[in-house]
This record gives C-alpha cells, sequence and structure tokens, in this order.
C-alpha cells in the first residue's frame, strides 16, 4: 500500500518516505553496499535553508546570481559540498544537509537547488536523490527488495488462473530466490511458505509478497479466517474460490485493493492485503461499494442513497469527470478560483508553459490569482517537464480537497459506502526462525470490510508540477484497517517540525542555531486575490 502525507494547520503528519531528507532526525543511516558491511555510510546530522523560511510565504533570493554568489560563499567557509542536481536562472534558493562520515567522523555536505523555499519542503527532497545512498529504516528497506505484484509482474498482470500465475513467477528472474517458498502453495495439498534464510527480508516478505501470496492461499481454499468464508457464504454462495482468475491493477487506480479474483460465476471481489494508516483508497473503492448498495443492498443500505445524495454526486463526478476538469469545475462551484483564471491555467497546460512570464495573461488579477495559487505549493522547477499550469493546478486541487473535506459528511459517505465494497481484507503473519528462515503462519480476514478511521480527499498523489496523473485519490486514516493485533502494526506516524532556517554564518558559529515555529500557509483562492488587490 502507498504511503500518504497528511497535512494539518501548522504540522506535517508523514511518513518515512514522504518527508524526505529535509525532515530526517538527527542519526538516521545512510549506506551503499551490503547494509551490515557497506563500503560507505553517512549519519544524518541536520538540514538548513537558504536563504531561509520566511513566516507565510516561501523564501528566495533576488536572483539566481545572488543565490550562486551565497552558494560558493558557503563552501568556501565549510569546505566541498556536492550538488545533487543543476542549478538554473530560476533557482534562487538551495538547502543543504551535514551528514558524519561513519568511519571518519567528518562533515559530509550535499545541497539541492529549488527555486524557493516554501514554509513545508516535506518531500521536496526525496530519500532516494543522495548519491545512491540507501536509507537504513525498515520501511525503506522493503521497498529495495521489490516484492510487490508490480516488481514481479507487468502493470495490470492478468492471469486465467494460479497455474498461469506460476508459470509466469517461474520465468521471472526477480522471482526465482522465492520459488522454493512459494511453490508450497501451489501444492495438491497447499501450504503457507517458508522462505528460508531469508529474516532480512521479513518485513518486505510480509507486507509486499502477502499481497501476491494472499489471493493465491483464497483461490487455494486454504484456512483464511472467518472472514473469507463470510465473504464466500454471501458473495459465492459458498461455492469456494476454486478456479477464479486474478488480477493485479495499478495502484494508482485501485487504492486499498492490491488484487481482484474472479470466480468463475463472475463475481468479482476485492483483495486488500494490508489497508495501513495512511494509505491511499481509490474512487473504485468507494463506487463500488455505492454500486453494491444500490444492486444488492438491505434496505437498510439503501437508506445511505438518500442520506449521502450530495456526497454521492461528488465521488461520482470524481470517477467521470478528467483529472484536470474535477478540480477546475469544483474550484469554479467553491468560489476558489475565477472562470478567467481557471481558462488561464488550462492554456498554460496546454502551451506547457515554465513560467507566467512565459505566457503572460492580459489580465492582471488573473494573473495575481494564479501566482498566489503557485506561491501556495512547492515545487521542483528546475525538472525538464516542469509545467507552470500544472503547478496551479496541483494547488488548486488540495484546496478543493480541503474544501470538499471540511464537509463532516463527505468523510462519513467515503467511510460507509467503503465498507460496503466486496473488498476482503486480509493481514498475513510471519514469524522469523532461528535458522533465519520466514515463515508464513497463518492469515486473519475480514469481511465485511471494516476500514476504521476517516476518510478524505487527497490530491497529492496524482497532481504535481509535472502532470494530472490520474483521478483524485482518497486519503484513509484508521488504525490499522480494523485490526488490532500490535503484531501488524506499522511505526506510529512522525510528526514533522519546521527545521533551522540558517546562514553561513551559523554553520561556522553553531552556537547561533535556534529551533523556530512552523508557520502556518496562508490560504489560496479570492482570499489572496483580495489581498493582492490591496
Amino acid at each position: 500500500m502507498r504511503e500518504l502525507i497528511n497535512i494539518i494547520e501548522s504540522y506535517s503528519i508523514i511518513n518515512e518516505k514522504s518527508r524526505g531528507l529535509l525532515y530526517r532526525e538527527k542519526g538516521d543511516r545512510f549506506f551503499k553496499g551490503d547494509r551490515n558491511n557497506p563500503t560507505e555510510a553517512l549519519i544524518f546530522d541536520n538540514a538548513q535553508y537558504f536563504p531561509g523560511q520566511p513566516p507565510g510565504k516561501p523564501g528566495a533570493y533576488e536572483s539566481s546570481e545572488e543565490m550562486l554568489t551565497a552558494y560558493q560563499e558557503l563552501e568556501k567557509q565549510i569546505g566541498n559540498i556536492t550538488p545533487v542536481n543543476q542549478h538554473n536562472k530560476s533557482t534562487k534558493a538551495f538547502a543543504l544537509l551535514t551528514l558524519i562520515d561513519e568511519t571518519t567522523k567528518q562533515p559530509v555536505y550535499y545541497a539541492r537547488f529549488f527555486q524557493q523555499i516554501f514554509p513545508d519542503m516535506a518531500g521536496a527532497w526525496k530519500n532516494s536523490d543522495l548519491d545512491n545512498y540507501q536509507l537504513d529504516k525498515k520501511t525503506s528497506l522493503k521497498a529495495s527488495y521489490k516484492l510487490k505484484p508490480s516488481d514481479l509482474f507487468p502493470g495490470n498482470a492478468r492471469f486465467s488462473s494460479i497455474g498461469a500465475l506460476w508459470d509466469t513467477l517461474q520465468n521471472s528472474s526477480a522471482a526465482k530466490p522465492y520459488l522454493p517458498g512459494l511453490s508450497m502453495l501451489f501444492e495438491s495439498n497447499p501450504e503457507f511458505p517458508i522462505f528460508a534464510g531469508m529474516g532480512d527480508q521479513e518485513t518486505a516478505i510480509r507486507d509486499d509478497l502477502g499481497e501476491i501470496i494472499g489471493p493465491i492461499a483464497l483461490i487455494q481454499n486454504m484456512d483464511m479466517g472467518t472472514g473469507a468464508k463470510a465473504a464466500d457464504k454471501d458473495l459465492n454462495d459458498s461455492r469456494g474460490w476454486g478456479g477464479s482468475s486474478l488480477s493485479f491493477p495499478s495502484g494508482k487506480t485501485n487504492g486499498l485493493v492490491d488484487s481482484y479474483f474472479t470466480t468463475p460465476s463472475g463475481v468479482e471481489i476485492g483483495v486488500s492485503s494490508k489497508g495501513e494508516s495512511g494509505a491511499t483508497a481509490s474512487v473504485k473503492n468507494i463506487a463500488d461499494g455505492i454500486t453494491y448498495v444500490r444492486t444488492k443492498g438491505s434496505p437498510d443500505q439503501k437508506k445511505l442513497l438518500n442520506t449521502y445524495k450530495d456526497q454521492i454526486e461528488i465521488i461520482d463526478a470524481i470517477g467521470t469527470a478528467g483529472s484536470i476538469d474535477f478540480p477546475i469545475n469544483y474550484g469554479i462551484e467553491y468560489g476558489l478560483i475565477s472562470p478567467e483564471a481557471a481558462d488561464y491555467i488550462r492554456q498554460l497546460i496546454k502551451y506547457g508553459a515554465k513560467s507566467l512570464e512565459e505566457y503572460p495573461s492580459d489580465d492582471d488579477n488573473v494573473t495575481n490569482e494564479v501566482q498566489a495559487l503557485i506561491d501556495a505549493k512547492g515545487a521542483d522547477t528546475s525538472r525538464s517537464n516542469y509545467n507552470v499550469g500544472f503547478h496551479a493546478l496541483a494547488s488548486l486541487a488540495r484546496e478543493v480537497a480541503n474544501t470538499i473535506n471540511s464537509d463532516p459528511k463527505f468523510g462519513e459517505a467515503c467511510l460507509k459506502f467503503l465498507n460496503s465494497s466486496p473488498i476482503i481484507q486480509l493481514h498475513m503473519y510471519v514469524k522469523k526462525l532461528k535458522d533465519d528462515s520466514v515463515e508464513v503462519t497463518k492469515f486473519i480476514s475480514k469481511y465485511p470490510p471494516n476500514f476504521q478511521g476517516t476518510v478524505g480527499l487527497d490530491p497529492s498523489k496524482n497532481y504535481s508540477s509535472t502532470m494530472a496523473g490520474g483521478r483524485m485519490s482518497f486519503a484513509y486514516h484508521g488504525k490499522d484497517a480494523g485490526f488490532k493485533d500490535d503484531e501488524t502494526k506499522e511505526p506510529e506516524p512522525i510528526v514533522s517540525k519546521a527545521k533551522f532556517t540558517a546562514t553561513a554564518a551559523d554553520i561556522v558559529n553553531p552556537k547561533r542555531k535556534s529551533e523556530k515555529e512552523k508557520p502556518k500557509v496562508g490560504g489560496v483562492g479570492r482570499e489572496l486575490r483580495s489581498r493582492k488587490a490591496k
């Protein structure tokens, strides 16, 4: 499942991946080569911004030349700095990482150039963008093993049977080390797998490879717990899942569902292998629940269709309107943007403009309105495919999502229909044996699904400064999707705080450093237009 950035007022609750390098903790370790015997290792010390983060607005030097002068002066004072990207005319700020070489105990410096420094820089510098160093965290190392379905199969892989899936696995070089364990699932009397000598991969096997193991075990009619039995009775007349076809759709389209299997009678069931706190749901997950209530729901369930009529209209619009049309149409409806500014954003996207100056508007009010959106959201303008129109659209999408999410009935509707979907929730349990093997011990299943917590719109996955990559997603925030066993819980989310904003003198004289309160981000849309007009 995919991780989420959830910005709440002046703090960000973010996971290891989404907070990036600028929000690391002192002592975090990065390595090259073997984790236990690395060729190189660095220890994170601090992150600093130049020229800083003025409260409530971005920080930048007056020109790229002034920024470069400050960078070169800093390098004279502290020694060699390794930049991870190239500066250009649009980059007017930079961030500096200070790390300590694990062997020599000497500081090592890395820099990244930005157009400007925003009040929230979470995710602006990715963990993977550090000279091929690997973050030494379980959640980061897990991805490096590449055990998710998208790593082992082609995108949107479909299999007519689990036998066809096994044939594909046998021909996959990436799957080869895991075949002895996986083969146990395909025997005439299938058993849960044991993976010899893979203790280091315990988490990756549980969370990622488990997305493949779970549906195979279901189709093999293994003991998957009471939820799977209830789903078979309710959805399949207790005929068992044998003979089902299986598919692993793309995450952007299907959110909390990792796989689907379709019974010989044509019933399609989603499998949520691990509904994590902070995962991303999709409009399909929720729309499937609405469809189920409309066609097969009980009288009490059908009452939901009237109770949440307005909210269903928005959900339907997300599923039918284009990725550009939805935030623009609702932005106009909610008064977050004028029709003229909306048209300007469309033109900027169409012409691939990298700045407002490259494709100027004749109306200063329109320019100010779109500029306010751009200023409200950070972006890496040095990327070759940066588009200022997509940048403004991503900011607008965030404001539209915030406005819709402010209606408490919207979140209620999403959660109720999500829990009405034909989805089986699975948790796979593993244990590490004394011989360093990893054994799959059991599954716990839930049906109907029991996603507990809140659901709301989250544009961060599909809207960026380079594209509108799909329909708006839904952020799911819950307590491990209703599962209570501590063995399956992820680490608690980390509350990020603003980093110290520095000058060159601060590095030379470290006693000057002091923590500052994280500034709140101002609004956008008509509110900012009125401010600029004054």
